[in-house]
């Protein structure tokens, strides 16, 4: 059984069932007993409506089978109406009774017989503002159902959308009803309104109802989807306009919200709005005024019509603004202001014909301005023509398909009414295919004016160049002009000056060549005059200072060995004991005087043996030598002299020596010193921490350590001495090549001229580089690199 209703159609509900039992009988007597005496007491009842088919669309029932009862407090109860003191209250309808305009509700009441040989179920609803069906049950307990337009959706009976609420008849049952009627409109006809209902297998529009109450979730995603794309297309427009600054971009953007939201379906608001107010009913026919003009100015900015077309784009703006007038007041007369006479009734009918003519108009202008633009070839009029012209002729053959198939009366009666089933559902979905069609081809032509628009401003721009170009051009070729006259004007004066200019160039070229040459061998020679001229000074200065400090040196180690002597022999005879003591300590004096003269003579003498040896660096032959095998022979060499010293000092010492390393051409004798310098401070470094580590107890599983690592890097040998030792301070660390410069206390044996020695041979006997990389308390690494070649 298909459940499918009209809005237009009522439904029903089960009031009470008859029951034909033995156990039962005893209790239907006494309830028919109780409803003989109430119509007794209620005089005057419209006779019982006897249902003898089931075959027709619906009943409509004549007014000699129900009475009205009109409202006018609104205030009247179920309980009330059906009380004796109201029972003479009901009237048959007429016209002309005294209310017209002035009572919004009223009371039905009519008895209905199901004189068929099966159950049957109605419905009822008359697409009202308020409607409300009572039945009495079993019980004689009046039971109410309700719904109508401006009740909230939640709180409907029956068929929510549909506004219909059944009733259940047995066969041969009768039953009671009341009906109670709220809407402004009955106040002007009432008499036109009478009690309608229909069957449930005879609702017509099965389709499009089934769809509308069993598919609802299906219809919300696919009104959803077709919100989305709106939105999603009023969004990409808006950004075009933010971008160009183009009103008709704005334009279509509003008119994709509005459209949008005046697209709305009835079946579907009361799904996304529950409470479903005026106010969004009323908004939704200002989106509609609102759509007309957005689209309007649309195609007037779009195809520029107040240039192109100016007689048609005047009638146009007149005849939007005449729609813009009175669609409201039409709004306002139909929907607010309901007329309390026959004037303003004319007035409502004047308005609202006036106004679907201005609109039928307006869109006619609409369609000739489309028409007109496409045929003079205006870009994106045949797209804009092409959506709105289909859109308009799909709704247009919709409602004539509607009407000439019968949906107008009701639809079951029609010989058509399959065909009007699925038409009625189709025709929304072919109006919801042609929105979208128009949506697109819009979107396509304002996506075609954007690129055109670019093309445009690319040959505009490139227009722009090539004029720049051609001006250019222009002032080129004039001061070629005159370039050309002054250079004839000048050619023979200045190709002497010209030939002599040359000249010049080239001998001062050249005479800049020998110039630069002298100076280089200038500043050669006296690079090496000054080494050679330091070296003699230094060495000159070294024996004058070496043959006194020599004397001084000898005499002191001589004047030691005397006082040894006298302070054994003579010294011994003296015979009072504290002029003897007083001997001994000044001799003791004297001697530790002499030792100090002769520890700093000698050290001294390390100094100017250290001088001898910087004098002489460089002197040496270069020849090729296995650093290698150097470099671990000095290592050895320096540990075993710090054993000679100090037999309990041990260190870790590592080789990474890298054996495809080929001999290197160097001064052996140069190298061995460096090598032996360097070794020499990474000892005594690792051994200085091994001793002030032990001194404070904080040297427990400390090893001294001392590694040598030899590669090639870049076209260099790169050899590095690593220790574990005390570091270098960062304080010092751009002194520690400076000559005479040293950290070693007096009496260590060192000179302070090792480093400064290292670096001259490493850079500038054999052009190579010395660096350092250290961290105090941690670690020194001395890097050395000495080309291959």
């Amino acid at each position: 059984m298909r459940n499918i209703v009209y809005l237009s159609l009522p439904k029903a509900k089960l009031s009470f069932v008859w029951s034909y039992s033995m156990k039962t009988l005893l209790f239907t007597f006494l309830f028919v007993l109780s409803g003989l005496t109430l119509l007794k007491a209620q005089p005057g009842w419209p006779p019982a409506f006897v249902i003898t088919s089931d075959t027709v669309a619906y009943y409509r029932l004549d007014s000699t089978y129900f009475q009205i009862l009109p409202d006018k407090t609104a205030q009247l109860t179920i309980e009330q109406v059906t009380s004796p003191a109201y029972a003479q209250t009901f009237q048959f309808s007429q016209r002309g009774d005294g209310t017209f305009g002035t009572v919004e509700t009223y009371w039905y009441r009519f008895r209905l017989k199901n004189g068929l040989d099966h159950d049957v179920t109605l419905y009822f609803g008359n697409q009202l503002d308020y409607f409300e069906l009572f039945t009495q049950d079993a019980s004689g307990t009046w039971q109410r159902q309700r719904t109508g337009r401006r009740l909230p959706f939640n709180e409907r009976d029956g068929l929510k959308a549909s506004q219909a609420v059944p009733v259940m008849l047995r066969a041969g049952q009768e039953v009671v009803i009341f009906e109670r009627w709220k809407d402004p409109a009955i106040s002007y006809h009432f008499w036109d309104y009478v009690p309608t209902f229909t069957f449930e297998h005879r609702l017509w529009n099965t389709v499009y109802v089934d769809r509308l109450e069993k598919n609802r979730e299906q219809t919300i995603l696919l009104q959803a989807i077709f919100w989305g794309i709106t939105l999603i297309m009023a969004l990409y427009n808006l950004c075009i306009f933010l971008v160009v600054r183009e009103r008709v971009y704005l334009y279509y953007t509003f008119f994709l919200l509005f459209f949008g939201f005046s697209r709305m379906p009835a079946s579907v608001r009361p799904y996304l709005f529950p409470d479903f107010s005026d106010a969004i009913y009323y908004s939704q026919l200002a989106a509609y005024i609102l759509t007309d003009l957005c689209l309007i100015q649309f195609i007037r900015s779009f195809l520029q019509t107040a240039a192109r077309l100016p007689k048609r784009d005047t009638w146009l703006v007149r005849t939007a603004i005449l729609w813009a007038v009175f669609r409201p007041v039409e709004l306002y007369f139909t929907l607010n202001a309901f007329p309390s006479n026959e004037t303003e009734l004319a007035l409502t009918v004047f308005f609202s014909a006036t106004a679907y003519l201005i609109f039928i108009v307006l869109y006619v202008l609409i369609i000739l301005v489309l028409v007109q633009a496409a045929r003079r070839k205006y870009q994106g009029a045949k797209l804009l023509a092409g959506s709105i012209i289909p859109l308009f002729l799909l709704m247009i053959l919709g409602r004539m398909l509607f009407y000439l198939l019968g949906g107008g009366t009701g639809g079951a009666d029609s010989p058509y009414e399959k065909l009007l089933d699925n038409q009625y559902y189709t025709t929304e979905i072919i109006e919801g295919l042609a929105t979208v069609w128009l949506v697109f081809l819009f979107s396509g032509a304002l996506s075609q004016r954007y690129n055109q628009m670019r093309r445009e401003v690319a040959e505009q721009a490139l227009e722009r160049e090539r004029l720049e170009k051609e001006r250019e051009i222009e002032r080129n070729q004039l001061m070629e002009a005159q370039k050309a006259e002054l250079e004839r004007q000048v050619a023979e004066r200045t190709a002497e000056v010209v030939a002599q200019k040359e000249e010049i160039e080239a001998q001062r070229d050249s005479l800049a060549k020998t110039l630069r040459d002298l100076q280089n061998t200038q500043t050669q020679l006296i690079h090496k005059e000054k080494m050679a001229s330091l070296g003699e000074l230094t060495a000159g200065i070294a024996h004058e200072i070496q043959n006194p400090l020599n004397f001084v040196n000898n005499f002191a180690e001589s004047s030691v060995d005397l006082l040894e002597e006298l302070q054994q022999g003579p010294i011994q005879t003296v015979e009072d004991p504290d002029k003897k003591e007083e001997a001994e300590e000044l001799l003791e004096d004297l001697q530790q005087n002499l030792q100090r003269i002769c520890h700093h003579g000698q050290r001294a003498g390390s100094i100017v043996k250290g001088m001898l040896e910087h004098s002489r660096a460089g002197a040496g032959e270069k020849t090729p030598t296995d650093l290698n095998l150097l470099a671990e022979e000095y290592l050895r060499l320096a540990y075993q002299n710090l054993r000679l010293k100090d037999e309990s000092f041990e260190a870790d010492l590592r080789l990474e020596l890298d054996h495809g390393l080929e001999k290197v051409p160097v001064v052996a004798q140069e190298m061995g010193r460096v090598l032996l310098n360097l070794y020499n401070n990474a000892f005594y470094a690792v051994q200085e921490k091994a001793r002030s580590q032990a001194s404070d107890g904080s040297g427990v599983g400390f090893q001294p350590q001392v590694a040598v690592s030899t590669h090639i890097r870049e076209g260099k040998v790169e050899l590095r001495v690593k220790d574990n030792g005390t570091g270098i301070p960062e304080e010092i660390l751009g002194k520690i090549y400076q000559p005479f410069f040293t950290t070693k206390p007096t009496g260590q044996g060192n000179t302070g001229l090792g480093l400064s020695l290292s670096y001259d041979i490493v850079t500038k006997g054999h052009g190579g580089d010395m660096q350092v990389e250290t961290e105090e308390g941690q670690y020194t690494e001395m890097i050395v690199q000495i080309p291959v070649n």
